[in-house]
């Protein structure tokens, strides 16, 4: 170890910004402070934004002129005045935010308990004061509630219809102050749990009256446009587009922000039509002729739960809710009535006069073993509609993403539009009570466009260096920075000669050998890989893949290198099979290429993207950049690490998978990654991070031979309610790593804690087109880090990447903790270049890559089967049978515990 490396007689735990409350033992508990913010940025071409917010300006004081008076205030109620931010903080926010307990008996569900709350208020019980409820358990008024005996409260009888009657007990809570939050975006107080809870309340009252207005769903409004045509997705599924909603606090202001959301829903349609579209019938009269045994159990997986209408009884439209389908067709169907047995035809006929014409598909069965006909159901979609709550296939997905994406122009038309016809703020009785106004048009934000980096090459390349425009560049005449030599090579064709033609793979051999040459990677122009066709339904993978890695390793003195897999369509079942055996089997880093690509003669565009992986997982460095433009990584031996956790879907008990990877190299290239398995359901926190964390920090020390100074650790997937508890738990763990690795014999790393989000609702674009791009999206550097942000919070919003379609979203990054003093210039800079260094593709991404590295890495490793002498992957259930919460994960292979075998 170099002497600038010496161990210092120091405390394992820098001071600075830990508030240590019971002892120095690093299992127990510390208070970490969150970064404050040290200034702004300046560098870069300011440019004028428009951003889907929307100010909250004024105090009517007048509007709630009685409460001012029993307060002991005296206004001249005929005043209204606009006020500056201390007035409004003064006079309006030393109120009191009045919270109550809403109790309902026997329980029900929320728009039940809505119309109870409802009725109530039309009753006259609240008198003049407005509350709100929040569907849930929660009342919050700004004035005490007329109610009795604050104690035990208000115990109130609510008949819905002829017969029901719920109880209904009223009983206050606590009251709570406002002036903390306002505190808060001034910057003169740190985040608490009070000034979270009263952003939540404040969110509520905002949100009540659009959500009592319109169908909703989780935290969009739906409102119906009359003469709308549908959007029909495939599957029988109704795309449709909402607005969304929050409060968001900002610099000495608080906001709202507006902006585009979109839902599943069930159609209004007949449910016969709706099957016709899952099963891809080109017609319902398709459907005359039955269907078969496999396409019935799709049906009934499909429509399991869900809510219809008979619609053959007029007026009384009953609902059910579908349990199963009947194993007999409609015609074959027969049940007991007045002692005689008839069929459903005939009953129909007879009863209701109506001639059932798909007769040969089953019923529908319902509770008590009810039958009945297909084609006499629709959706259920009263009041708010009945949501798709299922999981989406890939082909669904990407149709939503395809409609949603609104070009900036069009997106903000939508946005104001809502807040002028829905939204409708001059007209909510409830900010009357507040006392506040919110302005009608988005605001403006001043913006700054970074310098882009210069990407180097090969200096052998045509084209050495480029500055590239739009963040994107291509790699024609270019050469990679260090390419290696691919000797050991073999392909497996995962499918059949009828998918997958050997003209087609010859070809694809001949111009994938082409083009690894052109980009310097090393291949004998008179030696092939050794090709072996597999078919997985006849044959075993396992066998096929250990074949070819033998047979494939001509050279004895490397290992076999890469093994390109060609399947026949996309799979994630077959695709985590390979990587199974290729992570955790063989050791060995596989390519998979889709059958359909090798189809286009020439398809140079595809083999030079899929060049970039192959040699990053080799080991080899695509691009760097100008070395005084990641000046920050060789001022002193630095680590960036980049952590992520996958959830999994929507109905299942797996657990989450969290990945960690971490930079290798000054030159911010190569990264080597580790994953687990959370035990804890749903868990926000990687419970091995500390582990993970040693294990590469072991690899950072044995391939330089000294260890970090100062690391920067970027963590995706944390919501702003988990910020506190994530960052108390991890940068201990991520302390006590540093501890582990470094002894008593080297100097503890110093750690800067960011959260990177994209799940945010955060848009701009600029209000002169010629400042934007092509599509009048923010040019890629555009940085933005006043106005909307936290005062006292060192945050910022970074569009690092140029997008195709729709929209571009930037990502906020939020400096937590900070031990290197990070100045905002320096900082963001780094940020914005180390999005251009990802291995997989020619164009700057959208987030920094050790956690798009992460996020491949937890994807990777949600697709393994956990079991790979298990050949029944053809099963659509096996991610339930072998699932992720009664296994743990595969130990990865140590020939890839160094290599970037993610990519």
């Amino acid at each position: 170890m170099s002497k600038r490396h010496e161990p210092e007689k120091s405390s394992p735990i820098r001071k600075e910004g830990i508030k240590k409350q019971k002892n120095k033992d690093l299992e127990l508990y510390f208070e970490i402070k969150v970064s404050k913010r040290p200034g702004v940025g300046t560098l870069g071409r300011t440019v004028a934004l428009k951003a889907n917010y929307i100010r909250i300006v004024q105090v009517i004081i007048s509007v709630d002129y009685k409460f001012f008076k029993s307060e002991g205030h005296d206004f001249n109620c005929k005043k209204k005045f606009n006020t500056d931010f201390t007035l409004f903080a003064s006079q309006l926010l030393d109120r009191l935010i009045y919270h109550y307990n809403f109790l309902v008996e026997p329980p029900v569900k929320t728009p039940v308990a809505l119309t109870i709350f409802s009725k109530i208020g039309t009753d006259g019980t609240f008198s003049d004061v407005c509350p709100v409820f929040d569907g849930n358990s929660s009342i919050y008024s700004f004035r005490p509630l007329p109610i009795g005996n604050k104690e035990i409260g208000e115990k109130i009888s609510v008949r819905l219809g002829k017969i029901k009657t719920f109880h209904v007990t009223i009983r206050k809570i606590e009251e709570l102050e406002l002036r903390p939050v306002f505190d808060y975006i001034s910057g003169k107080t740190p985040l608490n749990s009070q000034i979270a809870n009263c952003r939540a309340i404040l969110n509520t009252i905002f949100n009540y009256k659009p959500r009592s207005t319109f169908a909703t769903l989780k935290k969009g409004i739906f409102p119906e446009v009359n003469n709308q045509k549908p959007i029909l997705l495939s599957g029988g599924i109704q795309l449709k587009l909402g607005l969304f909603q929050a409060l968001h606090l900002g610099w000495d202001h608080m906001y709202l922000n507006v902006d585009v959301c979109a839902a599943t829903f069930y159609p209004s349609m007949w449910l016969i039509d709706v099957i016709g579209r899952y099963l891809e019938k080109n017609h319902r009269d398709d459907l005359r002729r039955g269907i078969n045994i496999q396409e019935k159990r799709k049906i009934e997986k499909y429509f399991h739960g869900v809510q219809i209408r008979v619609i053959h009884r007029g007026e009384q439209k009953r609902k059910y809710k579908i349990e199963r389908f009947s194993q007999m067709a409609t015609d074959e169907q027969t049940f007991l009535k007045n002692g005689k047995h008839i069929t459903i035809l005939e009953y129909f006929s007879q009863t209701y006069g109506k001639r059932l014409e798909y007769k040969a598909l089953p019923c529908i069965v319902v509770k008590k073993n009810v039958l009945l006909p297909l084609e006499i159901m629709k959706f259920d979609i009263s009041n708010e509609g009945q949501s798709f709550k299922k999981e989406l296939s890939d082909k669904v997905k990407a149709e939503i993403v395809k409609t949603t994406a609104m070009k900036p122009q069009e997106r903000f038309r939508f946005i104001e539009n809502g807040i002028q016809n829905y939204f409708k703020y001059q007209e909510d009785e409830n900010l009357q009570q507040l006392g506040v106004r919110v302005e009608n048009q988005l605001v403006t934000v001043n913006g700054r466009v970074l310098d882009t980096p210069t990407v180097t090459f090969h200096p052998k390349s045509q084209a050495r260096e480029e500055a590239p425009r739009s963040a994107r560049w291509t790699l024609n005449n270019k050469i990679f920075v260090k390419g290696r030599q691919l000797v050991n090579w073999g392909i497996l064709v995962v499918c059949g000669q009828q998918d997958a033609p050997q003209q087609n793979v010859q070809r694809f051999i001949r111009e994938i050998k082409d083009v690894l040459r052109e980009k310097g990677i090393m291949v004998a122009e008179n030696q092939n890989p050794y090709l072996q066709y597999n078919d997985p339904i006849h044959k075993n993978l396992e066998e096929a893949f250990s074949q070819t890695i033998e047979r494939c390793h001509v050279n004895k003195n490397g290992p076999p290198q890469l093994i390109i897999c060609i399947i026949a369509k996309k799979s994630n079942e077959l695709y985590g099979r390979i990587k199974m055996l290729s992570d955790h089997k063989f050791g060995i880093p596989s390519q998979v290429i889709i059958a359909d690509k090798l189809r286009r003669a020439n398809n140079r565009p595809c083999w030079q993207n899929i060049a970039l992986k192959i040699n990053a997982k080799l080991g080899g460095h695509n691009c760097f950049l100008k070395q005084d433009q990641l000046r920050y990584l060789l001022e002193m031996p630095t680590m960036i690490m980049g952590a992520d956790i996958s959830h999994p879907g929507p109905g299942t008990n797996q657990k989450s998978v969290a990945a960690l990877c971490a930079s290798m190299e000054p030159s911010g290239t190569t990264y080597y990654g580790r994953c687990s398995i959370n035990q804890i359901l749903r868990n926000e926190t990687i419970e091995s991070l500390e582990d993970m964390a040693f294990e590469l920090l072991k690899i950072f020390w044995e391939k330089n031979k000294l260890l970090p100074l100062r690391i920067l650790f970027y963590r995706d997937g944390v919501s702003d309610s988990q910020f506190r508890a994530v960052l108390n738990k991890e940068v201990i763990a991520l302390k006590k790593a540093f501890s582990r690795i470094c002894g008593n014999n080297s100097k503890i790393p110093t750690l800067t804690y960011i959260i990177a989000q994209k799940r945010h609702h955060t848009r701009f674009f600029p209000t002169n087109l010629r400042e934007g791009d092509r599509n009048g999206n923010c040019q890629p550097g555009t940085v933005v880090d006043t106005m909307i942000v936290l005062k006292g919070e060192f945050d910022f919003y970074l569009q690092s990447h140029s997008g195709i379609h729709g929209t571009t979203r930037p990502t906020h990054y939020y400096v937590l903790f900070d031990e290197n003093d990070q100045k905002p210039d320096a900082f963001q800079t780094l940020t914005y270049h180390l999005c251009f260094l990802y291995a997989r593709c020619s164009s700057a991404i959208s987030i920094v890559p050790p956690i798009a590295y992460a996020h491949l890495i937890a994807q990777r490793a949600r697709l393994y089967p956990m079991n790979e002498d298990d050949h029944n992957f053809g099963n659509e259930n096996h991610s339930e049978t072998n699932s992720l919460s009664t296994v743990s994960l595969p130990t990865l292979h140590e020939q890839l515990s160094k290599a970037m075998y993610f990519v």
